[in-house]
């Protein structure tokens, strides 16, 4: 695998993780659910039971990229999720 295609693999899944995270939001918090987007689309819907947590249950984050902390701004996340030595200790 080249550097080029890793650099765009994360791009692609950072997108995706955007949409995830504003998919997941509405599921947990809107009575009737549609999002049409890039990576994911779901039909208006009616999808339960929701969760207890008000007004979900928090989300965490986990990543090492500059877009990792933008993406929990943005979203309204509940924080970060770091692992001790970072990514090159799975190398």
């Amino acid at each position: 695998m080249n550097t080029m295609h890793i650099i765009s693999h994360f791009k692609i899944e950072g997108k995706r993780a955007d949409e995830f995270v504003q998919v997941l939001k509405r599921i947990w918090t809107d009575d009737v659910v549609e999002f049409k987007g890039k990576y994911y689309s779901i039909p208006a819907s009616k999808i339960g039971p929701k969760p207890i947590q008000k007004p979900h249950p928090p989300v965490y984050l986990g990543g090492f990229s500059p877009n990792t902390f933008s993406r929990i701004v943005n979203y309204d996340t509940n924080g970060w999720l770091a692992v001790v030595g970072g990514s090159r200790i799975y190398r």
